[in-house]
Order: structure tokens, then sequence, then C-alpha cells
């Protein structure tokens, strides 16, 4: 048997700062390569879509669409243009923290259609996460207000 013995278990690696720590505030943030990142804010706060649309109105971040929303919008007769406009204009229905409901209606015969939005802190990208006709049977004439379910 040659060669040099081996140790057994190896030494854990501690890193010299926490990656997580909370704050003063109560919020936690998280370290990455060089900088903190304020984690709580972006779910506590929710999604500020009047900011949004002044970061893509100067290009300062990037519109895209998930293949899930690409898809269902296909199914819907929605055209990518459909889904900017919901960005641009569409009105906030429902908030989830750093996501929206979007509400817009398409420009040729007013069919009524939800985007939810999402946009997590200082990200490069605003993400269109599904897009949807919505159903009569789940959503109130306004399109904006959900039906009270039946209990069974």
């Amino acid at each position: 048997m040659g060669g040099a013995a081996k140790r057994f278990p190896p030494r854990l690696r501690v890193p010299s700062k926490p990656p997580l720590r909370l704050t003063t505030n109560g919020t936690f943030r998280y370290r990455g390569r060089s900088t903190w990142f304020d984690i709580a804010s972006a779910w506590s706060v929710g999604l500020d879509i009047v900011r949004i649309r002044g970061l893509l109105s100067k290009r300062r971040i990037i519109l895209r669409f998930s293949d899930h929303a690409f898809i269902e919008a296909r199914k819907d007769g929605l055209t990518a243009a459909d889904l900017r406009a919901a960005c641009e204009r569409g009105e906030v229905v429902e908030d989830y923290g750093p996501r929206a409901l979007l509400l817009h209606f398409t420009a040729e015969d007013r069919l009524p259609y939800h985007i939810v939005l999402e946009y997590v802190g200082r990200g490069r990208f605003a993400t269109v996460v599904t897009a949807y006709v919505p159903d009569v049977k789940e959503w109130e004439p306004d399109w904006r207000t959900r039906r009270k379910r039946k209990r069974r």
C-alpha cells in the first residue's frame, strides 16, 4: 500500500462570513459574489409596476416570456405584442409579492386576458410567467374579481 494516508473525515471549510444574515430592521440579506442583496424587500413590498414600466421603457431591464407563457398565449390566440402591451398598460388585479396578475384587453376585439408578471429586486429581466383568457366561471364580469367558490 503506497501513497499518502487519507484523512477521514475531511476538514469542513467554514466561510469567513455567513452568506445569509438578519439586519437590524428585520429583513434578511444574502451575500452574492461582491455585494449583499436584500431578500425580504422583494417579497414584502410587492411588485412596483410603475417602476418596472419605467425600467422597461428606458431599456434598463429586458422583458422575456417563459415557455409556458408563450404556449398558453398561443393557445388563446394572443401574440407577443399583446403580452408586451399588458406589461406596459395593464391593470394590476392581484399582487403576489414579486409577481402580479395584470388585466388587459386585445386591441382588435377587446378580448380580456390576464398575464402574471414577475420581477425580483435588482434583476436584469422582467418575466411574463403565464398568460390566459380568464374563464367566465371563475371571474366576475369585470374580470378583476374572482368568483367565490361554492363549498360542497
